[in-house]
């Protein structure tokens, strides 16, 4: 996992790396989140980004298979969706393991949606079929929310969303800040220029920053 030594004096993310540009996806694609990259580009060295792929770290390759959720007596897996022979879930679940030391250094993580490693509410193969559909944190995310509860994760959706946006980088600056910390100088700034991306990205006016 690249770039796990961060600066103090700053925010430090993990964030998919799909939504970052980077072409990891099964498909061999990414998933780049305009306004983050904006707001990246703004920020400049205040934020750290550590570029998070579960699968591709795994040793999945890319291009892959893709794979989805799927409840079993055993709990959770994650098997092929063209070939449910394929399952995937030690590799992944292993992965997350090896994560969590460097994970424990971050601020927060922004996720991928729909992601069977990385999304927060990801459907499973299997549930019953009703109106309130089962769902269930990736393999990835799920390790993750368990061996750091105090960690605030988000999907991109908050991109979205200026308010759910701000609140979840307030949550991930206070747990930068610690019990107790004040708010550095940068900080106030840095929430601006989030909320300016994202503003722009939606096509709002008067998106200063």
């Amino acid at each position: 996992m690249e770039g796990s030594t961060m600066p103090a004096a700053c925010l430090c993310l993990g964030v998919s790396a799909c939504l970052l540009g980077r072409r990891v996806r099964y498909d061999g694609g990414h998933k780049a989140a305009p306004a983050l990259l904006a707001w990246l580009a703004a920020a400049g060295p205040r934020v750290q980004v550590l570029p998070l792929c579960p699968e591709a770290e795994a040793g999945l390759g890319v291009p892959r298979p893709p794979v989805e959720l799927e409840a079993g007596p055993g709990g959770l897996r994650a098997v092929g969706v063209e070939d449910p022979s394929l399952d995937v879930t030690a590799a992944l679940e292993a992965q997350a393991r090896a994560a969590l030391p460097t994970l424990s250094r971050m601020h927060g993580l922004l996720l991928k949606a729909r992601s069977p490693s990385c999304g927060l509410a990801v459907p499973v193969r299997g549930s019953p079929p009703s109106p309130a559909a089962f769902r269930s944190p990736g393999l990835f995310a799920g390790a993750v929310a368990r061996a750091l509860p105090g960690l605030p994760l988000a999907e991109e959706s908050v991109l979205e969303d200026p308010a759910a946006w701000r609140a979840f980088l307030e949550a991930a600056l206070a747990r930068r800040r610690g019990p107790g910390g004040r708010p550095a100088p940068w900080e106030a700034r840095l929430l601006e220029q989030a909320v300016a991306a994202v503003r722009r990205g939606r096509g709002e006016d008067g998106a200063a920053g």
